[in-house]
């Protein structure tokens, strides 16, 4: 009866909240560099040294194979999803001409930051009210279990039918308590 949070989710989402930075830093550092009329090549055999020492090494590596072999960039990131997000690839199929590259991986990189930006805003916005909602269910559940238990010792000497939703909130007392143990 018990559900067990996994940390293998835990870590599934720090690792896509890992790999949209990667793939932020990767698009805006390429964008960069392409708009210093570097070419393509050039700018990922750079960011290839850049990143040498971090997990991008191999993904790059690769990707500079497949562009030396003639593939096209849009072709050849198909296969490395850490460096750019899958639905933007028909997007970088539509500029591959080195005019439009640069300013679309800058649209593509300005929109990430956006994400991201909203991202940030909405968990911060978020943690406020998730307390407030824990705090109030730890409230509920101590007075379900301790306050109510002594008052329906009280109504109980008056011999009197009690409210519907008096009862209620006292049936429900009597419930948490009953299973009290289960629920820990």
């Amino acid at each position: 009866n018990y559900h067990v949070l996994h940390t293998k989710h835990l870590f599934e989402f720090s690792h896509q909240r890992h790999q949209r930075r990667t793939q932020q830093l990767f698009i805006s550092s390429l964008a960069a560099l392409l708009a210093n009329n570097i070419n393509l090549s050039d700018s990922l055999q750079i960011l290839r040294q850049r990143f040498s020492q971090t997990p991008l090494k191999t993904p790059l590596s690769q990707l500079c194979d497949a562009l030396q072999h003639g593939q096209s960039l849009t072709s050849a990131l198909k296969n490395h999803s850490t460096l750019c997000p899958t639905h933007y690839l028909p997007l970088l199929q539509a500029a591959e001409s080195p005019q439009q590259l640069p300013t679309i991986l800058k649209h593509i990189s300005e929109q990430q930051q956006q994400q991201a930006s909203i991202r940030n805003k909405l968990t911060k916005a978020m943690i406020y009210p998730a307390t407030i909602l824990i705090f109030t269910l730890f409230i509920t559940i101590g007075l379900l279990s301790f306050a109510i238990p002594q008052f329906e010792a009280i109504f109980s000497n008056f011999n009197a039918t009690l409210p519907t939703f008096t009862q209620l909130i006292i049936d429900c007392a009597r419930i948490l308590n009953h299973y009290k143990i289960s629920l820990i």
